[in-house]
């Protein structure tokens, strides 16, 4: 084992939680004071969360496409170890990239940000995320985790970097399914607010 291989997880975890962009635009092109795009999306006929799955579905799809390239380009050409298994590291992928997503949608609710305000906003929580998840300091990680456990619990980038070294020092997949639970019950909660929120704005014109 050696410890280089902290800053590549935390490299794939930021990677992950860009995409957030991704859930920034789909709920951006949704907002009427954002983008003629979204003022035609919202006297449009059909129903919000069917424009929102659809977007969703485009996003979540280029985002996965990318994460599953950077796996690949870091096993195979940087020759950095995910374990004996490669399939789980592209589930953590994916389910990580899920998270960025929900992320995303979930900053971009509010009407009265700007979307350089909100781009801004997801780009700065996502370096704390990936800061305390060991990305410029080696170790910081296991040091919220023993003094602030909930923090760590919370941080969906820590989720992703320790599912990933799951995979490099265990023999089961107990851990690794339990970060993969809890990235996904994460990107649940973030949905579920957003879609909430999204369905109760109202306009008196446009």
């Amino acid at each position: 084992p050696t410890s280089k291989v902290n800053y590549f997880y935390a490299l794939l975890a930021m990677v992950c939680m860009y995409g957030g962009m991704q859930g920034l635009n789909v709920v951006s092109f949704l907002q009427s004071n954002l983008s003629a795009i979204g003022a035609r999306k919202t006297v449009s006929p059909a129903k919000r969360w069917k424009l929102i799955f659809a977007d969703l579905s485009a996003g979540v799809t280029v985002q996965w496409l990318a994460i599953i390239l950077v796996i690949l380009f870091i096993r195979f050409i940087l020759q950095v170890d995910f374990g004996p298994q490669l399939l789980p590291a592209f589930l953590t992928g994916i389910v990580g990239s899920l998270t960025g997503v929900s992320f995303g949608m979930l900053v971009s609710v509010p009407k009265r940000l700007k979307y350089s305000a909100k781009t801004a906003l997801v780009v700065a929580v996502t370096m704390v995320f990936c800061f305390f998840a060991g990305l410029m300091t080696s170790g910081i990680n296991y040091l919220v985790e023993q003094k602030a456990p909930v923090l760590a619990w919370i941080n969906p980038a820590a989720r992703i970097v320790d599912a990933f070294y799951c995979l490099y020092y265990y023999d089961t997949y107990y851990q690794f399914f339990l970060n993969i639970a809890v990235l996904l019950a994460m990107s649940l909660v973030m949905f579920g607010i957003t879609i909430f929120s999204i369905r109760r704005q109202r306009h008196e014109s446009l």
